[in-house]
């Protein structure tokens, strides 16, 4: 993937190309993917964070649950605590996983 950059895709709205290639990433490209993610309000880069929390990678997972704390959408909330509920998801993790619904949290209360 010479030549990939996910924050130029965001910037263009090419959400689609970049749900495409979230199966295929490694955890160095999937947390670029989430970066470049979390600055957008779209409901494409909303989906495609959603979509980083289903691969298996642990550093994937953890991007994007930062990466969708900083977006702030309240219905992150959902996919976090099923996350949360889930098999596998260590302590740490959990802890991401509450400060992100902390932000969540407080940026609808502003």
């Amino acid at each position: 993937m010479f030549g990939f950059h996910p924050d130029k895709l965001v910037k263009e709205g090419k959400f689609e190309k970049l749900e495409g290639e979230v199966a295929k990433l490694d955890a160095e490209k999937c947390k670029q993917v989430a970066e470049a993610c979390a600055s957008s309000n779209e409901d494409g880069a909303y989906n495609v964070l959603v979509s980083i929390l289903d691969k298996e990678d642990r550093e994937c997972k953890m991007a994007a649950i930062k990466a969708l704390g900083n977006q702030g959408r309240s219905s992150a909330s959902t996919h976090l605590m099923h996350l949360m509920d889930a098999s596998g998801t260590d302590a740490e993790m959990k802890k991401a996983i509450e400060t992100a619904l902390e932000q969540i949290h407080s940026h609808h209360e502003s």
